[in-house]
């Protein structure tokens, strides 16, 4: 958890999984920042489900930060090795076995 505020941070059981050990070797998860988003929901337009808020905030966004394949902003980036691309994981998995192992940025076959 190197550089994440430990008030970012809360402890969780063992039974519960968790991908973070802190400091002192416990399980710890990042907290939600529920005010933040709601702060955000109300700058860029009020009520709405996150997938339209990431619709809204994806439309508005430079073009380095959005993925070639869904348009949206990227998340959980991948680079395609191929061609030192990068779209979102799941896209480039999606598009990956949807065309036989092709690339979908490149074209490249066998990838």
């Amino acid at each position: 958890t190197l550089g994440v505020p430990a008030t970012m941070l809360e402890i969780v059981d063992d039974q519960k999984g968790g991908g973070l050990v802190d400091s002192l070797g416990r399980r710890v998860t990042i907290k939600s920042n529920k005010q933040a988003f709601t702060k955000l929901k109300d700058v860029r337009g009020g009520g709405g489900t996150s997938s339209q808020l990431l619709e809204q905030l994806s439309s508005a966004a430079p073009a380095h930060l959005k993925c070639p394949l869904c348009f949206n902003i990227v998340q959980d980036a991948v680079l395609v090795p191929c061609c030192q691309g990068s779209a979102c994981d799941s896209c480039v998995r999606d598009e990956l076995a949807s065309y036989r192992m092709k690339c979908p940025l490149c074209s490249k076959q066998g990838v």
